[in-house]
Parts: C-alpha cells; structure tokens; sequence
C-alpha cells in the first residue's frame, strides 16, 4: 500500500519548485538578459581588435607555418589533454 503525502510534505516541494521556476529557460531567453551579454561582446571585440599580435607569431606568419586546421592539429598532438577539456566542459 503507498503512503500519501500530507500536506506538511507538500508545502516544502511546492517552494523548492516555485523558487527553481524563477531560473526557468524562459526567464534566461529574455531579451534583457541578452543585454549584458552583447556589452561584453562588444567589448572583448574592441579589445581583440586594438592588441597587436606577439613577435612570436608575427614571426610563424612570415615563415609559413601557420596551421590550416587548428582543431585536427590539437586533436592529433594533444589527444588526451584535448579529451580531458572535452569531457569536463561536456
């Protein structure tokens, strides 16, 4: 035979599902929440775009040997560092 559920064990559930509806996805997906987001877009791209590069690379760059695909070349150099990021950030 099941127990039922008194009206004491409700009252905590029903809060803990109320308080949890005000992170619900609808909430995140409203265009104010998007704001502060683009703000900072903007800024790490103004940021980007005003850095200069580090000798280091400036000098790949006129030797030629950038990497055409960087995502293979992790993947192929650094598999097991490559599959602990991949599963840890999931």
């Amino acid at each position: 035979m099941r127990a039922r559920a008194s009206a004491k064990t409700a009252v905590p559930i029903v809060a803990a599902s109320s308080a949890f509806s005000a992170l619900a996805p609808t909430t995140v997906r409203a265009p104010a929440a998007r704001h502060p987001t683009v703000g900072i877009g903007v800024v790490a791209l103004v940021m980007r775009l005003r850095m200069t590069e580090t000798p280091a690379f400036e000098a790949a760059v006129t030797a030629g040997a950038r990497v055409t695909n960087p995502t293979t070349e992790v993947v192929k150099r650094h598999r097991p560092n490559a599959l602990r990021v991949f599963v840890l950030t999931g």
